[in-house]
């Protein structure tokens, strides 16, 4: 311990500036949004590889799983897709338009980091912008909804979980089409609320919670969980609806992102919608 503070002592100037230079680096990076998002997005490229490195060592001890796991999700992506590209039975006319059809598009990617235990959770994947990926996409597991992309680098993409504390998903009851939102209330990482359902609905324990499609980021009919809990207070305008979400957080290693095709013709319309409306 005496040679620790006599190694401090002799070089007490070295070690203050460098003490000063990472403080001054770090108000420069929190007070500057532009500094702050090349700082972000730098420390994700390289945090990327280093943990896509240890997850490749994991993954090397349990190939025989992850392979029968991939199989499994690729089969349900299939499946997803199918049922986006042709009518279903409550439809009397097929779409013939193929930016229709084929709007969303959905890519593969490999969760190489993430987080369930803090108030606000982030998940690391290996596609970044090389591989098409943009912030804003939708980013599902073969059991429902994951969150959306924040920020990407050339291989690297963060996602903004839906352990959240400010993620909503727009959504509705499946069986009659009530619309709320979902956001995840902190805690449990396997539990949600569900918001915004007026008392009169009918709305039940089991029922089955998905995504509305009134957004551009996710998929009508993606799957968010299934009520466990609902109860109403007298004075209560709103159920108070507790849901058990369907993706399992603390487990996720493939995931989906979705690329919506018209996602920018839509914006684009929306926002000289609304500007002419205020105008």
């Amino acid at each position: 311990m005496q040679s620790l503070f006599l190694l401090i002592k002799r070089f007490r100037t070295p070690i203050l500036f460098l003490l000063l230079e990472i403080f001054c680096l770090i108000l420069i990076v929190s007070r500057n949004r532009y500094h702050n998002t090349i700082f972000y997005n730098i420390s994700s490229e390289y945090t990327g590889k280093l943990l896509g490195f240890s997850n490749s060592v994991w993954e090397y001890f349990n190939l025989q799983e992850e392979n029968k796991k991939l199989a499994q999700e690729n089969a349900q992506l299939r499946y997803l897709v199918s049922k986006k590209q042709f009518p279903t039975q409550g439809q009397k006319k097929a779409i013939r338009d193929s930016s229709i059809v084929n709007q969303y598009q959905f890519d593969v990617a490999k969760v190489v980091n993430n987080s369930t235990h803090k108030s606000n959770n982030y998940i690391t994947i290996n596609r970044g912008r090389i591989h098409g990926v943009k912030p804003g996409m939708g980013v599902i597991s073969p059991e429902g909804v994951v969150g959306k992309v924040k920020s990407c680098s050339d291989h690297y993409s963060v996602v903004v979980s839906l352990l959240h504390s400010k993620m909503r998903i727009s959504s509705e009851v499946k069986k009659n089409n009530s619309l709320g939102y979902v956001q995840w209330a902190g805690g449990d990482p396997s539990k949600a609320k569900m918001l915004d359902l007026p008392r009169h609905l009918d709305v039940k324990k089991n029922d089955t919670i998905i995504t509305s499609g009134y957004n551009s980021t996710f998929p009508p009919g993606i799957t968010i969980g299934v009520i466990k809990k609902v109860s109403l207070k007298s004075e209560q305008t709103f159920f108070d609806i507790d849901v058990q979400l369907s993706t399992e957080f603390n487990q996720l290693s493939y995931v989906y992102i979705i690329k919506n095709r018209l996602k920018l013709e839509q914006g684009k319309l929306e926002k000289e919608s609304f500007e002419d409306i205020d105008e």
